[in-house]
């Protein structure tokens, strides 16, 4: 069995050197808290932003007969019979709300509530064009009003999984220096040099919550 990686704070890796690499599973995975009260609910979020490192804004549509919850969103790149405009969905911030961005490029799984595991697959040839970085935040739901910090949570980490063959690609620890924060972002997915895509252990955190990642990307009404 091939050595566990981990990518060190701040290291990028190119996706390049994983052969044909097109589908990337993304794994944000921990263990119940290290203390008494009530469970930690860790939460991924991921902001698909443009070269002005805001939300990448898309022409798209949306069925306003879609269910209220908004997790079943289907988008329509040109606009059909009885479909509304889906700017003020913010298509291209993807979380428990909107778990599918524009043309499918990220894909998140439903909102896991108890605990364990929350994954997303992304499809590196579908990401837009005009992509120049996919931001993945991960936050504590409800940390100030339950007084919670990555200080309680244990074995937190994101997992890197090649879709097509099923290598486990790279790590990212979250149990190091976080321990005092309610919100981290873990790494970044960006567009190198070469063409291609690279990936880099950010691992910044911040004692705050999801809106402090919304405002500084943009999203506004």
């Amino acid at each position: 069995m091939a050595e566990r990686v981990i990518l060190q704070k701040g290291e990028p890796v190119k996706l390049e050197k994983f052969p044909d690499l097109k589908r990337v599973g993304v794994a944000l995975s921990w263990k119940k808290r290290l203390t008494s009260g009530e469970d930690l609910d860790l939460d991924m979020s991921i902001f698909i932003l443009g070269k002005d490192g805001k939300l990448l804004q898309s022409e798209v549509f949306y069925d306003p007969t879609t269910p209220n919850d908004r997790q079943n969103l289907v988008w329509s790149d040109s606009p059909k019979p009885g479909y509304e405009h889906g700017k003020k969905f913010f298509p291209n911030f993807v979380f428990y709300y909107n778990l599918v961005s524009p043309g499918g490029a990220v894909i998140r799984t439903p909102d896991e509530t108890k605990g364990g595991i929350e994954t997303a697959e992304i499809e590196l040839p579908k990401i837009p064009a005009d992509a120049d970085k996919i931001v993945f935040v991960a936050t504590i739901y409800d940390a100030v009003k339950r007084k919670q910090n990555f200080g309680q949570v244990e074995d937190a980490e994101i997992d890197f999984t090649n879709l097509e063959t099923g290598e486990k690609m790279f790590a990212i620890d979250l149990d190091e220096d976080h321990s005092l924060n309610t919100a981290v972002h873990g790494f970044t997915l960006y567009r190198n040099n070469s063409g291609g895509f690279s990936v880099k252990n950010v691992s910044e955190g911040h004692v705050k919550g999801l809106d402090f990642f919304t405002d500084q990307y943009g999203l506004t009404a």
